[in-house]
C-alpha cells in the first residue's frame, strides 16, 4: 500500500475519531420511549477502530493483506488513488 494512501487513511481516522470522541456516549438516545440509534456515529466509531486494528495488528500476514485490499477497495470507491 502506497505511503500517501496510509496517510490519507490515518488523517481521515483522525479527523473520524476527533467527532466520536466528543460524542462517544450518544449512540442511543431516548425520545418519546424509543429508543434511537445513531447509526452514523456508530459507523464513525467502527471505521475508526477497525483502522486503529488494523495500525496495530499490520505485522500479521493476514491483518496486512484485510488493511491493503481494504484501502484499494477504499481508494477505487471514493476516488482517493494517487
Amino acid at each position: 500500500m502506497p505511503n500517501d494512501l496510509v496517510t490519507q487513511l490515518r488523517n481521515l481516522a483522525n479527523t473520524t475519531q476527533r467527532g466520536v470522541t466528543e460524542q462517544q456516549d450518544s449512540f442511543l438516545t431516548n425520545a418519546q420511549e424509543t429508543t434511537t440509534i445513531d447509526w452514523q456515529l456508530l459507523a464513525n466509531y467502527l471505521d475508526g477502530k477497525i483502522f486503529e486494528f488494523i495500525m496495530q495488528n499490520r505485522n500479521d500476514p493476514k491483518v496486512k493483506d484485510f488493511g491493503d485490499q481494504l484501502a484499494r477497495d477504499l481508494a477505487n470507491k471514493f476516488g482517493i488513488n494517487h
